[in-house]
C-alpha cells in the first residue's frame, strides 16, 4: 500500500512539474494572433506584461517573422489620448468602423500595420509588424486585414 501511494505522489509531482502555468493574455488568444493552419508556424512566444495590459506574440513563418503587440491602457479624458501612438504612422490615417471609437489604421514603418481605437475609456493599439527579405502588396493588405480583424476582437472584448 505504501509503494502505490509513494507511486502515485510521484507521479502528481511529475505531472506538476511538467504542466507549468502559461501567460494568457485577456483579449486575444494566441491561434487567433497567428491565424495559421497546421505547422505552417514556428517558434511561437508569447509574453503578457502588466497584468494583461500588454501582450506581445512572436512567432515564424515560411515567410518571415512576426511581431504582434496588443496594448491597453486607460484614457486620460485628454483628445491627446489616442495621439501618442498616431505619432508612429507612417501613412495616412485609414478611419475604421464598426471597431469601437474613432479606430484608425496606420502603416508603421517599412513593414507593419497599425490599430489605434478606443472602447469606453480604455485605448487599444494593435502593431502587427513582419521582417521578411520579399515584402509585398499582398503582404501589406493582409497585414492591414489581420490588424483589423485583431482590433475587432480586442474591442469586442473590452465592451
Amino acid at each position: 500500500m505504501m509503494t502505490k501511494v509513494c507511486i502515485l505522489a510521484l507521479g502528481i509531482l511529475a505531472s506538476t512539474a511538467l504542466c507549468e502555468a502559461e501567460d494568457v493574455c485577456p483579449w486575444i488568444n494566441a491561434a487567433t494572433v497567428i491565424d495559421a493552419p497546421g505547422s505552417s508556424v514556428r517558434s511561437v512566444q508569447s509574453i503578457v506584461a502588466g497584468g494583461g495590459d500588454t501582450c506581445v506574440f512572436h512567432y515564424q513563418k515560411a515567410d518571415g517573422f512576426y511581431s504582434v503587440e496588443i496594448a491597453i491602457r486607460t484614457a486620460t479624458g485628454s483628445n491627446r489620448d489616442m495621439a501618442a501612438p498616431e505619432t508612429r504612422c507612417t501613412s495616412d490615417k485609414i478611419t475604421l468602423t464598426g471597431i469601437g471609437n474613432g479606430a484608425v489604421l496606420c502603416g508603421i514603418g517599412a513593414h507593419g500595420e497599425q490599430v489605434i481605437g478606443r472602447v469606453r475609456d480604455k485605448i487599444f493599439t494593435i502593431n502587427v509588424d513582419v521582417k521578411t527579405e520579399h515584402h509585398s502588396t499582398e503582404m501589406t493588405k493582409s497585414l492591414s486585414d489581420r490588424a483589423i480583424m485583431m482590433a475587432a476582437q480586442v474591442a469586442g472584448n473590452l465592451f
